[in-house]
């Protein structure tokens, strides 16, 4: 795989590296980082942890869309228990909880049952994820599914 490129002000623009080397590079900023993937720009805040108790905790934080128009933020809960990824729930600018799409949640397989998904499966997972992502040109919102879906894996 190709490494990624940092442009300018930390843009961290994900081609051969792939959106999860992006998103991996915006989990080690402090404050989160900006990605670019299919023609869409995010902030990415900082990813927080809540609601922790022994087997579960719930992590949250938030996507800035930057169409170059009018900002819009999506805020997202990703609960885990015993390291796998349980729910995933999203909101658009303070509208109501939804839960990411059925195919996304499909394409997470192995992650949505343990945290400890061998590794010919995680690169199968992560083509199956792509594979769901493949209209994400059309739709800002998908393209903000995959990467919360790619910080639910990523993060701890």
């Amino acid at each position: 795989m190709v490494g990624l490129a940092v442009i300018g002000i930390g843009l961290v623009t994900a081609q051969a590296g792939g959106l999860a080397c992006a998103v991996d590079a915006a989990l080690q900023e402090k404050e989160g980082g900006a990605i670019e993937w299919a023609s869409h720009k995010f902030q990415m805040g900082p990813v927080e942890m809540t609601d922790k108790d022994k087997r579960t905790h719930v992590l949250t934080g938030a996507l800035r869309h930057m169409n170059g128009k009018q900002d819009e933020t999506l805020n997202y809960r990703i609960t885990k228990t015993k390291g796998a990824v349980t729910s995933i729930e999203v909101q658009i600018d303070k509208g109501m909880w939804l839960p990411i799409s059925p195919q996304v949640t499909t394409a997470l397989g192995d992650y949505c049952k343990t945290s400890n998904v061998e590794e010919k499966k995680q690169g199968t997972i992560h083509q199956a994820l792509y594979k769901v992502g493949e209209d994400s040109k059309k739709s800002w919102t998908k393209t903000a599914e995959l990467i919360i879906a790619f910080i639910a894996i990523r993060h701890c």
